[in-house]
């Protein structure tokens, strides 16, 4: 895994695609789209997905 080392490893709480799935979804999904994602993977609420603004 490429992000398996590092100090931003140590940072990551969860599963990595997870993570990035969320950030994704932050960022491009509008509102009322989003619940689809969360009613799928209802863990991710509670997954940091980082810094998303510009």
């Amino acid at each position: 895994m490429p992000y398996g080392f590092g100090k931003l490893a140590q940072k990551r709480k969860g599963p990595l695609v997870l993570i990035n799935y969320k950030r994704v979804i932050e960022v491009w999904f509008d509102p009322e789209y989003k619940q689809y994602f969360y009613t799928r993977e209802p863990m991710a609420q509670f997954y940091d997905a980082g810094n998303v603004t510009k």
